[in-house]
């Protein structure tokens, strides 16, 4: 009778901590779900730029330089204004950008311009 007893109590236990284990794993995935704050999708964006501006650009850097993000402003609706350079010349452009559910930045460049000091 106690084996019967303990073998009960052992599956009882291996039941609620299995239950406790796939409950805590779906409330944590879910989680991970969230939708970004505004804060996070300009992070986002930020890095993004700050990466890829040499591919995004319509311009090609000059005298061997690379191209460096120097200044972004985000506006409403997915967009912004950004400053970049490559120590010989500057540009100013728009930018409209986009973040999919699996947090995979677009973004494209509008209205390239020189800057002007």
């Amino acid at each position: 009778m106690s084996k019967i007893l303990l073998v009960v109590v052992v599956m009882i236990a291996v039941f609620f901590g299995g239950f406790l284990f796939f409950s805590s794993y779906s409330l944590n995935e879910k989680q991970g779900e969230q939708e970004l704050t505004q804060a996070q999708k300009e992070d986002l964006v930020t890095r993004y730029l700050e990466v890829n501006i040499s591919n995004l650009s319509t311009e090609s850097e000059v005298l061997g330089g690379t191209f460096y993000v120097t200044n972004i402003k985000f506006n409403d609706m997915n967009s912004g204004i950004i400053e970049y350079e490559d120590g010989h010349i500057a540009r100013v452009a728009g930018f409209k950008y986009a973040i999919s559910e699996d947090r995979e930045v677009d973004v494209e460049l509008t209205n390239v311009r020189e800057s002007q000091p």
